[in-house]
């Protein structure tokens, strides 16, 4: 729960998060393996820090985005979003 606290996020919304998130990841690898068998965990066991990489950057890259665009709208544009 420390991380949590600094993260600045309620412990209820970062547990939820962290459950979320893994059980994504799961899913994912379990639907992969029952597709593709042998040929996804190797291609995973090759490739998955590059993809892990490219994952991140783009989430990354989608935060950036957002946030510019809420500090680019002028305070009119904001008071009609609302």
């Amino acid at each position: 729960m420390l991380a949590a606290g600094v993260a600045h996020v309620r412990p209820l919304q970062f547990v939820l998060a962290i459950a979320i998130a893994r059980g994504v990841r799961y899913v994912a690898l379990g639907v992969l393996a029952i597709y593709y068998g042998d040929a996804a965990l190797l291609l995973m066991e090759t490739h998955g820090r590059m993809v892990a990489i490219w994952v991140v950057g783009l989430i990354l890259l989608g935060a950036a985005l957002w946030w510019l665009r809420g500090r680019l709208r002028t305070p009119a544009d904001a008071a009609g979003a609302q």
